[in-house]
């Protein structure tokens, strides 16, 4: 992962945030953490929508699509999903399941006309989306950040798809790039979700993550067997809610990427817990470690 990063150090250009959605249905989009958490100040819109339940979520880091089969391997896991997080997606992925009208993508790292950064898919439509960037402290690279609120009819669900900064000598920068968000997650008065590349792959990192998760009453969801892959002996990806309830989560086994996927099925905690759990969370053997 370290060598596959370096070689981006020549090309690195911003990206100017861009959308990518149903013709039709665009939100106004902000493009700082500023303007976002103001927005998010506002009623969300009015909504007949009700919480999925269970809402069925998917993440992952998809290198770029960069090995053969990746895109057909997404295919496969998310069909039926009501939420997808893709972190090193490239911008205009190919078209998302029917399940996922919606698409929001933010860019991160951009050479020549290529540019890949976090996208979210959605069976329903956001009412507000955030965009923006962190740089790697190091490489002078821009890490994407995507915030989307959608609407239902008893509260809005706030999400946010990350992809940390990697390359730090110190856990300042590590840290600063996480508390920027508190600002959204304290703004926002309703349910959750923090998911994503996390890149806490030493003790100070995942310390100041899970720190940084407590002080905003973020719970991480469990993996029980734990069979997400790992990056210098440590998990990278990983969920975290507030409001809600996982009632199942599992990795997803892959060899399309670095990374495994990761999925949960969550419920929202003043909803009954009794439904069914994820029928494709498989009950075969432990996923290949890379």
């Amino acid at each position: 992962m370290i060598l596959r990063l370096l070689t981006l150090i020549p090309f690195a250009l911003f990206a100017s945030p861009t959308i990518a959605s149903v013709p039709g249905d665009e939100p106004i989009t902000r493009h700082n953490i500023a303007a976002c958490a103001q927005a998010l100040q506002t009623q969300a819109t009015a909504s007949l929508q009700d919480f999925p339940q269970p809402l069925r979520l998917r993440s992952w880091n998809v290198m770029k699509f960069d090995l053969p089969g990746a895109r057909e391997e997404l295919q496969r896991m998310s069909h039926n999903a009501d939420l997808v997080f893709l972190q090193e997606s490239p911008r205009g992925t190919g078209r998302a399941p029917e399940t996922q009208k919606y698409r929001y993508f933010s860019p991160g790292y951009s050479r020549g006309r290529e540019a890949s950064g976090v996208e979210i898919r959605s069976k329903i439509p956001a009412d507000l989306v955030c965009q923006f960037t962190f740089t790697e402290p190091w490489l002078r690279t821009p890490k994407a950040v995507s915030a989307v609120r959608l609407p239902f009819r008893k509260s809005a669900l706030l999400l946010i798809n990350l992809h940390a900064i990697n390359f730090t000598f110190t856990a300042r920068h590590y840290r600063k790039n996480l508390a920027e968000l508190s600002q959204l997650v304290q703004t926002h008065q309703g349910p959750i979700i923090v998911a994503g590349d996390f890149n806490h792959w030493n003790s100070w990192r995942a310390l100041a993550l899970r720190s940084w998760a407590r002080t905003l009453d973020l719970a991480e969801v469990d993996f029980d067997p734990d069979w997400r892959s790992k990056h210098l002996g440590a998990h990278v990806d990983t969920i975290f809610i507030r409001g809600l309830s996982a009632i199942a989560s599992a990795a997803l086994p892959t060899t399309r990427s670095d990374h495994h996927a990761i999925m949960a099925s969550i419920v929202l905690l003043e909803e009954p817990k009794d439904s069914a759990a994820d029928n494709l969370v498989a009950d075969g053997a432990p996923a290949p470690r890379h």
